[in-house]
């Protein structure tokens, strides 16, 4: 189902390889075996697989990585003001330059 959704031809290949291990019989956790997957997600699959709570294993795979791109874009957006400040504080510092040096350039020019 993932393999129709996604645009990203690497990506379809990935999960089709792993719906085809799927049909041949492998469980879950075996069939994601690919640098795709996240190598943490692949273990609580197999355990809720071994344990017979794969929803409650994929709840909280899911949960996991909704917290861990929420910080992630937290730190980047961290990040990104002070550099987008001081880009502005950049601009500003040369036209207001350009502008005095300008004015300097005409009051020389007059005397």
């Amino acid at each position: 189902m993932l393999a129709h959704v996604t645009q990203n031809n690497a990506m379809r290949n990935h999960y089709d390889a792993a719906a085809d291990r799927l049909l041949q019989g492998q469980r879950l956790a075996d069939s994601l075996e690919s640098p795709v997957f996240d190598e943490l997600a692949r273990n609580m699959v197999g355990i809720g697989e071994n344990s017979g709570s794969l929803d409650e294993a994929l709840d909280h795979i899911g949960t996991y990585y909704s917290n861990e791109v929420e910080t992630r874009i937290q730190v980047m957006l961290s990040t990104l003001v002070p550099v987008l400040t001081i880009s502005v504080g950049v601009v500003v510092a040369i036209i207001y330059i350009s502008v005095v040096l300008t004015i300097l350039g005409a009051v020389n020019s007059v005397r």
